[in-house]
C-alpha cells in the first residue's frame, strides 16, 4: 500500500557544537507511527504539512495517514486547515472528518450531542463571564474547564470548587489566562475515571476501558487528570496517577462493562467519528455511566491508552494498531 505520511514539524531543543538550538523536526510518535507502517509493508512517503501553502502531491497514494493532530494549543486551527486539504485531494484518509474534528474542538458542541442523543453526561453551564449567575438546577462541586482545549490545558488540581467565589475566580482564569470565548461548568462526579478506546466505521471495535487511578497525594484533592498530573514527569500528581489496563473481569461485571461499551459506541456515533478515538466517562457509586466527552485523532502513541490496551488484552503489536487503522481509512 502506498502512504502518505503526513505530519506537522515540532520544536524540539537539541545541543549542536555545544549550543541548545531549537531546531524543527517530525515528533517522535510519528516517527513510530512510520515505522510501524514499514513493518507492514507498507510504501511510505513522509511529507511535513506547511500552512502557509495548498497541499500538493507529486503522486498518487492509496491512502494517507494524517499525523496533524493532538495539537495542544491550536489557535491557528492548523488541523481543521490540514484536514480541509487532506479531502480535498479525495484520497482516503486515517481519522476522522473535518466536521467531526470541528465539532469535538469545541465541549459545547459535544455536550450538545450527548444531550440531544440521550446521553448521560454531567449537568452544565457556559460561562461568557464570571459575572454571570449559576443555574439553580447545578449542585457544587463544580468543575470548570475551557470549552475549546485538548490535552488537559486549563485543568488544574483546584478547578474543582465548592462555591461561587472560587467559581468566579477560576472562571476568570479560563477566559483570561487561557483566553477561551467560554468556560464549561459542570457538576463534578465522583467515582471511577476512564477512558474507552473505540475504533472503526460502520462496523465498531470498542475496546476494554482504562481505568485512572489516583493515589497518595491525591488523599485530600479532588481526583482529576490535570495537566501537571498528565505531563509533568517530576511533579508527585504525575507520579501518583496511573493508568490500569488488566484484570478487566476483576475490576468490572459483566454488565457494567457492556454497559460502559454500549455508552462509548453510542457517543462515537453521535459525534460522527469515523476513524478512531477515546471517551472519556465517570462511573459514580450506582453505577451510572456518565459520559465526560470524546477525544477523536486521540493520542495513538506506543504508550497510548489505545496501544497498551490492545496489547495487555489482545497481545497485538503497535504495528499492528496502526495497521488497522489504514484498513478503516479504505472503508470509508
Amino acid at each position: 500500500m502506498r502512504v502518505l505520511a503526513l505530519y506537522l514539524k515540532e520544536d524540539i531543543e537539541r545541543t549542536i557544537n555545544g549550543k541548545k538550538r531549537i531546531v524543527k523536526c517530525m515528533p517522535g510518535t510519528d516517527r513510530a507511527i512510520c515505522k510501524a507502517l514499514k513493518e507492514k509493508g507498507h510504501e511510505v512517503t513522509k511529507k511535513a504539512y506547511d500552512p502557509e501553502k495548498s497541499l500538493k502531491l507529486e503522486k498518487k497514494y492509496d491512502v494517507i495517514f494524517n499525523m496533524c493532530d493532538g495539537l495542544e494549543d491550536d489557535v491557528d486551527f492548523i488541523e481543521f486547515k490540514v484536514l480541509k486539504d487532506i479531502e480535498k485531494t479525495g484520497i482516503p484518509f486515517t481519522g476522522n472528518s473535518f466536521k467531526t474534528i470541528k465539532l469535538c474542538n469545541d465541549k459545547r458542541s459535544i455536550k450538545k450531542a450527548l444531550v440531544k442523543n440521550n446521553i448521560l453526561t454531567p449537568n452544565y453551564q457556559e460561562f461568557k463571564s464570571s459575572r454571570q449567575k449559576l443555574r439553580k438546577d447545578l449542585k457544587f462541586p463544580l468543575i470548570v474547564k475551557p470549552v475549546c482545549a485538548d490535552a488537559a490545558v486549563g485543568i488544574y488540581s483546584d478547578s474543582v470548587v465548592h462555591n461561587e467565589k472560587d467559581l468566579k475566580k477560576k472562571v476568570r482564569r479560563v477566559l483570561k489566562v487561557h483566553e477561551q470565548p467560554a468556560a464549561l461548568v459542570e457538576e463534578y462526579i465522583e467515582g471511577r475515571d476512564l477512558i474507552i478506546p473505540v475504533m472503526g466505521k460502520e462496523k465498531l471495535t470498542v475496546l476494554d476501558p482504562s481505568e485512572l487511578k489516583y493515589l497518595r497525594s491525591f488523599k485530600s484533592k479532588p481526583k482529576i487528570l490535570s495537566y501537571a498530573a498528565k505531563w509533568h514527569k517530576k511533579k508527585s500528581a504525575y507520579k501518583d496517577s496511573i493508568t490500569l489496563t488488566k484484570n478487566i473481569e476483576k475490576r468490572f461485571s459483566k454488565s457494567l462493562l457492556k454497559k460502559i461499551k454500549s455508552t462509548a459506541a453510542n457517543v462515537y456515533r453521535a459525534t460522527g467519528c469515523s476513524g478512531y478515538a477515546t471517551v472519556d466517562a465517570r462511573v459514580d457509586e450506582k453505577e451510572n455511566v456518565f459520559v465526560i466527552e470524546i477525544n477523536p485523532n486521540c493520542w495513538i502513541g506506543p504508550a497510548s491508552d489505545t496501544a497498551i490496551t490492545l496489547k495487555k488484552n489482545k497481545g497485538w503489536k503497535y504495528s499492528q494498531l496502526i495497521d488497522k487503522l489504514v484498513k478503516i481509512a479504505l472503508k470509508k
